[in-house]
């Protein structure tokens, strides 16, 4: 998204230019459209944020809608995809740009980074926000308490019809309930910078998100999201 908003910016030195204009056409020819017409509409004094809220409103309902079902693209710096288990939404805010998916968890064992026993029927509330640099996996029993929180570090969120989309930029931050945060994986954030797979300012900017979680989550009492309880961004 950091690139596409640079070729935004270069467009509207010639042309009107809607907010996040490169972001929208990537979607496809129905938010192709929308883009044409909203970038007619800015001509006769419709203001930015208005337009941009408004193609939001239409992307979430058309497939970011409570009840929906969600992908999750989770590509790693080789270009190697994975898709994560799927999760059905459970809130949509599109005056935020946030949508949080729950997903049930199958299997036993451990879960990765966090170190707590995975059991059958345990559910996981992921938080996406469209252009954070991160976002949130709150674990929870199938009674409902909290086992711990996982914050992936990756590049700006993006939404499309159905799917968030995101490069995994490899380190993380983890926090057990009554726990200080701690940061995970940093060896493998080091090791695709030497392989070449991370630039140096991508390679600064996951150190500082990783930083910036860990500093926030040391005075929050973790409860809820931390989106809900705390005026937080690494954008």
């Amino acid at each position: 998204m950091p690139a596409k908003r640079v070729f935004d910016e270069s467009r509207s030195t010639v042309v009107s230019t809607v907010r996040d204009h490169h972001y929208f056409k990537s979607l496809g020819a129905r938010f192709s459209t929308l883009v044409d017409f909203s970038e007619i509409m800015l001509k006769h004094g419709v203001p930015q944020d208005l337009l941009r809220r408004g193609m939001l409103d239409i992307l979430f309902k058309v497939s970011l809608k409570p009840g929906s079902r969600v992908e999750i693209v989770h590509q790693k710096p080789d270009m190697r995809k994975i898709f994560l288990t799927p999760g059905t939404v459970t809130e949509a805010r599109p005056e935020d740009g946030m949508i949080t998916l729950r997903r049930t968890v199958r299997g036993e064992g451990l879960y990765d980074g966090l170190g707590v026993p995975k059991e059958s029927g345990d559910y996981i509330l992921s938080t996406f926000k469209l252009g954070e640099w991160f976002y949130e996996s709150l674990y929870f029993s199938k009674s409902g308490e909290l086992k711990g929180a996982y914050y992936n570090v990756c590049t700006p969120v993006e939404f499309a019809e159905g799917k968030v989309k995101y490069v995994d930029l490899l380190i993380d931050v983890v926090k057990l309930p009554e726990e200080e945060p701690r940061v995970v994986d940093a060896d493998e954030l080091d090791k695709a910078k030497e392989e070449g797979l991370l630039d140096g300012d991508t390679y600064e900017k996951s150190k500082a998100v990783a930083e910036q979680l860990c500093d926030v989550l040391k005075n929050v009492k973790l409860e809820k999201s931390l989106f809900s309880c705390y005026p937080f961004s690494c954008s």
